[in-house]
């Protein structure tokens, strides 16, 4: 992933618009009056731009985040921290820009500001615009389950911005972040990656022979393997490789879902009726 360096430049607090949004709606889904969902959220935003009077940009700058913020059980609390702290020290914006080390998702956002308006004194150029966007979504809430997506992007000048996307998985009983090993029996490694490549083949059009680093198949090297970017839906395990991570850049990222029926086999008890 991209890293991204801010200088700390002092900057009046009239160069910068803030917006803070709270959706009050709670997205809990119902069916028949009966709760479905093991967590109620809401969807936190937090918006700022660039604003500068005197010189009026051509292009905006801004830093925008939208994100969910869960209540209604006892883990709750704890999975915002872990998903506000992988925002924070996970993305563009870095804990120790921070002014006077506060670690919040606005404070951040400032010191995304900040950074840009050192930039744009250095430069002595408004033409180039740094801009942030991060959303988050729920892809599963149910069964003590909870998955994550939290994709950002970010231009900070050069030939082209950065996007990526992370899974978070959670076992909403506990409050703790899983792993592979948590929905897999211990040995899963030979045969899931036997998986991912018949399914990245299946997707390609490729025979089990044919090269995957050719023009057909894309790939930097001649081999694909599951990675730890995963998420848990109704329909199975997804695989998330983000750019550069086996493909070149204009190939973008690439996503590989196996089902339930497919992975059975391999499952930890808990989720082989999931």
């Amino acid at each position: 992933m991209k890293s991204f360096r801010y200088a700390t430049f002092a900057v009046a607090a009239s160069l910068f618009m803030t917006t803070l949004i709270f959706s009050p709606a709670s997205c809990v889904e119902r069916s028949g009056g009966k709760r479905e969902l093991p967590l109620d959220y809401s969807m936190k935003r937090v918006e700022k731009s660039y604003s500068n009077r005197n010189s009026p940009e051509k292009y905006p700058t801004y830093c925008r985040a939208s994100y969910p913020h869960f209540s209604g059980g006892a883990n709750a609390d704890s999975i915002n921290l872990k998903v506000h702290s992988y925002i924070a020290d996970s993305t563009g914006l870095r804990l120790d820009e921070a002014k006077g080390g506060a670690h919040s998702i606005e404070a951040l956002s400032e010191a995304f500001l900040r950074g840009y308006e050192a930039f744009r004194i250095e430069r002595a150029s408004g033409e180039i615009p740094w801009q942030f966007d991060l959303n988050g979504a729920v892809l599963l809430n149910r069964s003590g389950i909870l998955t994550l997506d939290i994709t950002f992007y970010s231009f900070t000048g050069g030939a082209h911005g950065m996007s990526h996307t992370e899974y978070l998985v959670f076992d909403t009983n506990s409050g703790r972040r899983m792993g592979l090993a948590d929905v897999f029996l211990p040995g899963y490694e030979v045969r899931l990656n036997e998986l991912v490549d018949g399914r990245f083949r299946q997707l390609k059009g490729l025979s089990k022979t044919d090269p995957l680093d050719g023009e057909e198949g894309g790939l930097v090297e001649n081999v694909i393997r599951f990675n730890k970017n995963f998420a848990v839906t109704d329909k199975g395990v997804l695989f998330l490789y983000n750019v550069y991570e086996i493909a070149p850049y204009v190939n973008g990222s690439t996503e590989l879902s196996l089902t339930w029926r497919d992975l059975k086999p391999l499952l930890q008890p808990r989720f082989r009726n999931f």
